[in-house]
């Protein structure tokens, strides 16, 4: 799910249909989206386009009309993980079903040409996440957690852990920030400069998204409900509902989200 700029949420039930529905969840528009066994990943790119990954493409959707168009294809067996930016989209692409690579793959949404790719020694790479000025790229997988400026790939941090692999990244708007879920159900705020984890929550539950409202705190959204998390080391319960996908409007702290079985959901957030 993504906020639009005039404050609509664009939700995507499952891998079937796209959906441009207003703040009360009336349905505005209704396309069908690309579907296939081989994973999916979905974002926007700016006012006016949202890319869908699956099936080995990439589709861009033009807002509001909903119309898409194929911009560019992917060579792996399944897609993990992608980050969207409107400097870039990386792409997670496992290369093979029984061995444990997997293809980061980042494209230039102006030309949609190939601008760079590396391979990790990962069976998959959930957590990608490209920093608000498009200079830093996190990816983790396995059990491992990268950290690399873009466009030089440049090595900034590389960790590798016991905890199990990774599910979630997000960048503060500052870049300094990195917030990473593992599936060992803990949650973390690492200092990228610093190469420091800290501080550490339990929170119980899987990760499927995660927003930094501001530089110093986060939202999460997974099975057991949404979160506040705060580098301070506070931690507020949002709502105990199941979340789905997470939009946020920075200006307004107001943030959407939806659940398994449809419904939509906007929560005025705290200071």
């Amino acid at each position: 799910m993504v906020l639009l700029p005039n404050g609509n949420p664009l939700a995507i039930q499952g891998n079937e249909m796209i959906e441009l529905a207003a703040a009360n969840g009336e349905v505005l528009r209704r396309q069908p989206a690309c579907s296939g066994p081989h994973g999916s990943a979905a974002g926007m790119l700016d006012d006016r386009r949202f890319v869908m990954v699956c099936d080995g493409r990439i589709l861009q959707y033009d807002i509001p009309s909903l119309t898409s168009q194929q911009v560019a294809t992917l060579t792996g067996f399944t897609v993990s993980g992608a980050a969207f930016h409107p400097s870039w989209v990386v792409v997670a692409d496992i290369q093979h079903v029984l061995s444990q690579a997997t293809r980061i793959v980042g494209f230039d949404p102006s030309s949609w040409a190939q601008r760079f790719s590396f391979d990790l020694k990962v069976d998959d790479a959930e957590g990608v996440a490209v920093s608000a000025d498009g200079r830093m790229l996190a990816v983790g997988g396995g059990g491992l957690l990268q950290v690399r400026e873009l466009p030089s790939l440049r090595i900034v941090l590389d960790k590798r852990t016991q905890r199990g692999r990774v599910t979630a990244t997000s960048f503060s708007p500052d870049g300094r920030r990195l917030f990473v879920h593992d599936e060992t159900f803990e949650a973390a705020i690492w200092d990228v400069a610093a190469k420091a984890r800290a501080p550490v929550f339990k929170v119980g539950s899987w990760v499927t998204s995660s927003l930094w409202i501001d530089d110093h705190t986060v939202i999460a959204t997974g099975s057991d409900g949404v979160v506040q998390l705060s580098d301070r080391g506070d931690k507020v319960l949002i709502d105990g509902m199941e979340g789905v996908g997470l939009a946020l409007s920075r200006r307004e702290r107001l943030a959407c989200y939806g659940s398994s079985g449809g419904q939509v959901r906007c929560r005025q957030l705290r200071p």
